[in-house]
């Protein structure tokens, strides 16, 4: 849900120290990334600006299940991996959680829809299909 996306330490009109140019105010997002070592357990945070968020759509996107653009939303602002990354602590590569949690908002969302795999475009055909299925459905 879109409030526990939002619910970070910073609010949307709180100030970095960092200066940000005019597009990066007008369009960034900052967010935590944070990384979390399999092994040790160890936890780091970052902070970073994002620019442009791609969606992500779910796995298995041709099954007969709609699904809401906010959930597509709140799952490509935040994404969680598993992903093999280098940790400090244990001096080699192990597997990482990579999560990322939203700090704030810009004044214009930026977002990439995809639409350059079959991937991408079934998700969108299945999602199409489905509310025209449950409009017909009502009679409207």
């Amino acid at each position: 849900d879109m409030a526990a996306v939002l619910s970070g330490p910073k609010q949307a009109d709180e100030k970095d120290d960092v200066e940000d140019s005019p597009i990066a105010e007008l369009i960034g997002m900052r967010q935590d990334k944070i990384t979390k070592c399999g092994k040790c357990q160890t936890k780091t945070t970052t902070d970073n600006l994002l620019l442009l968020c791609n969606l992500v759509y779910p796995e298995h996107s041709t099954l007969k299940k709609k699904t809401s653009f906010g959930s597509v939303l709140c799952s490509s602002l935040c994404p969680e991996q598993v992903t093999p990354a280098w940790c400090e602590k244990c001096k080699k590569y192990q597997p990482t959680t990579q999560s990322r949690r939203l700090r704030s908002l810009p004044f214009t969302l930026s977002l990439n829809a995809g639409m350059d795999n079959p991937g991408d475009l079934a998700f969108w055909s299945t999602q199409m299909t489905l509310i025209l299925e449950e409009h017909e459905g009502t009679g409207t």
